[in-house]
């Protein structure tokens, strides 16, 4: 997802009072847009970073992307990067750009160093996605926190090896390493399984869902779809699950005694009784497990919480309006927009997405229909469901039917409280109980981006 990929210029279309740019859609990401010089010829392979992908300050020092200035901080030279090498969605002439489209040659400063990787590379057909070059990252996902990508030692003396007359051994040796590592992780993983505050077999991660603009040439066709509005909060997970602890473990498999236990999770850490998490440090989410605790054992639930923390705090941070207001109506929301989905401060709310429970000893995930009808009985808020139908096939007409749920040219309330807009859409495909796809606003990712440039950044 926040990687580069080969891609084929698709269309283009002229922009109004602009002679020297052009929009531009690619085969392989439907109807997304890019600005690009119209100097471009259609019949060339490109390459296409998506927003909030962070370019490496190598790739864009010598491709000249990086904003130059005078001593009076006036632009002179260079690209519309700054120092930051964020890419974002934004807008040229009035017209969408999702990302950025540079020509293959964009990669030539790395051909003394990696030019039988780089060569492999130029030979790939549209579609094919990367991040690296050898050891040098050309791209990787925007954190505010972390900085560019530096390469192990173990990297640097590999990239020297593919340099010399024995290139021949480097794949085996990466191989070799790998299998290690993954022998490790393997080791490690299993002593983990019997912590009782770590993600297993019985109590899994939520992973996330993958963009539907990276997926729409593999869609299933013929299927039904429903369409669920996404709702911007912080991932939670709740379940009654079997205890993997080694006591648990042995009573299990030695007296056939199943022992569960009441577990609640971020996204990334699962929590000890009483725990709060270290960016919120406020125990709204035990507030919200506790709509929970009715549930059967072998049950387990993921969720988005909304509104505030105990102590007030926004859940979601603000997004200020300021700089789009010549682009759009902002009248109708507050400058910063709070998400608050209904609540007051020092409330927050749960909205169900996604339902397991044990089957013959395992987890799975349950269907959607099979999702609300548990939250009916539980009283629980599952997300709006907005649409369903029979996906034929057509991906434009796809994305026009999504169109009207979504935030794009105009700031659409959520269908949850019309104090704020909606942060976009979920694509749940019937035909298996999670092919599920997301895709957001672009006024979203405008507002998401503005604040990520100030430094702020949510943690899901």
């Amino acid at each position: 997802m926040y990687t580069a990929k080969l891609v084929k210029l698709k269309e283009v279309f002229t922009i109004a009072g602009k002679d020297r740019i052009v929009a531009a859609t690619m085969n392989e990401l439907g109807d997304t847009k890019v600005i690009i010089s119209k100097d471009y010829p259609l019949t060339d392979t490109y390459i296409y970073f998506p927003p909030d992908v962070r370019l490496s300050t190598d790739f864009c020092e010598a491709n000249d992307l990086i904003i130059r200035k005078d001593s009076s901080g006036k632009k002179i030279g260079g690209g519309y990067f700054d120092d930051n090498c964020r890419v974002r969605a934004q807008k040229f002439g009035g017209v969408r750009s999702e990302g950025i489209v540079v020509p293959l040659n964009f990669l030539e400063y790395l051909r003394p160093q990696h030019e039988r990787v780089l060569e492999n590379i130029l030979k790939e057909s549209p579609g094919y996605t990367f991040d690296r070059l050898g050891s040098t990252k050309v791209c990787e996902k925007y954190t505010v926190r972390r900085a560019n990508h530096r390469p192990s030692k173990f990297d640097v003396y590999m990239d020297k090896l593919d340099n010399s007359r024995f290139y021949r051994i480097v794949p085996y040796i990466r191989k070799i390493r790998y299998e290690l590592l993954a022998a490790r992780r393997n080791i490690k993983e299993l002593m983990e399984s019997f912590d009782p505050y770590s993600y297993n077999k019985f109590f899994p991660r939520h992973d996330d869902t993958d963009a539907l603009k990276h997926h729409l040439s593999q869609l299933p066709i013929n299927t039904e779809v429903t369409i669920t509005e996404k709702v911007h909060g912080t991932s939670a997970q709740t379940g009654k699950v079997l205890d993997p602890s080694v006591k648990g473990t042995l009573l299990r498999y030695m007296f056939g005694k199943d022992v569960y236990r009441f577990q609640v999770s971020t996204r990334n850490v699962v929590l000890k009784t009483g725990q709060v998490c270290d960016y919120y440090k406020d125990a709204f989410r035990w507030e919200c497990a506790k709509k929970f605790e009715n549930i059967l054992d072998g049950e387990q639930f993921s969720y988005e919480i909304v509104g505030f923390t105990n102590n007030g705090r926004p859940i979601m941070e603000p997004q200020p309006l300021s700089k789009i207001k010549r682009d759009v109506n902002i009248k109708d929301y507050s400058d910063p927009m709070i998400y608050t989905y209904g609540c007051e401060e020092g409330q927050c709310d749960i909205y169900v997405y996604k339902y397991s429970k044990m089957v013959d000893g395992k987890m799975q995930i349950q269907t959607w229909d099979e999702t609300v009808r548990r939250c009916k009985e539980l009283e629980l808020k599952t997300v709006p469901e907005l649409d369903r139908f029979i996906y034929d096939g057509n991906v434009d007409n796809l994305l026009k039917r999504l169109d009207k749920f979504m935030a794009n040219d105009t700031l659409l309330p959520s269908t949850i409280d019309k104090r704020h807009i909606t942060e976009g859409v979920v694509l749940r495909f019937n035909n298996e109980p999670w092919n599920v796809f997301k895709h957001k606003s672009w006024m979203f990712g405008v507002l998401e981006g503005f604040n990520k440039d100030l430094g702020i950044e949510d943690v899901n």
